[in-house]
């Protein structure tokens, strides 16, 4: 769908529950009739938030609006698991891109994020479905530093795991 204005926008992706700036609202219309697409091959998006730069701010944000739905799509047994250090308030970098992020909340985490062939891209795990626990997102992990151990007993992660007792990732 090509929105014009603002008010198109929030008619086909969101609420006006809420009195929005209208600094945002000016913005978001100049955003919407200036900026053009690189369009990213699918194998691109993949990647995504990784190559977000590609994106104009527009579409980014709806990618980012579509990671509660791509979450509801992911088996937690069968999804590609990593992890990466991100702003824990902004694990997509949207607030940083858009420039409204308060330094106060500029914490840096450890974030788990999922995917599978058809999430289009990494998803956070607060962004899965309340049936997918953290509790299971850790018990994969488990799951899967065990039989990394399991398959490479001369890593260096592993014997100092064994050794220190603590687990290396």
């Amino acid at each position: 769908m090509t929105t014009k204005n603002s008010a198109d926008y929030f008619e086909a992706y969101g609420s006006q529950a809420y009195t929005p700036n209208p600094r945002f609202l000016k913005e978001l219309d100049t955003l919407i009739r200036t900026e053009t697409s690189n369009h990213l091959s699918p194998e691109e998006m993949q990647d995504m938030p990784w190559g977000s730069e590609y994106l104009t701010t527009i579409e980014f944000m709806l990618w980012v609006a579509s990671r509660e739905a791509a979450g509801a799509t992911i088996d937690i047994e069968t999804c590609e698991l990593d992890r990466w250090y991100a702003c824990d308030f902004d694990v997509y970098g949207l607030a940083h891109r858009l420039d409204t992020l308060d330094p106060y909340y500029d914490q840096i985490g450890a974030n788990y994020y999922v995917r599978s062939p058809t999430s289009n891209g990494w998803v956070h795990t607060d962004d899965l479905p309340p049936a997918i626990t953290q509790d299971m997102v850790r018990a994969r992990i488990d799951r899967d530093w065990i039989a990394f151990c399991k398959s490479n007993p001369d890593d260096r992660r592993v014997q100092l795991a064994r050794t220190t007792g603590m687990r290396i990732m």
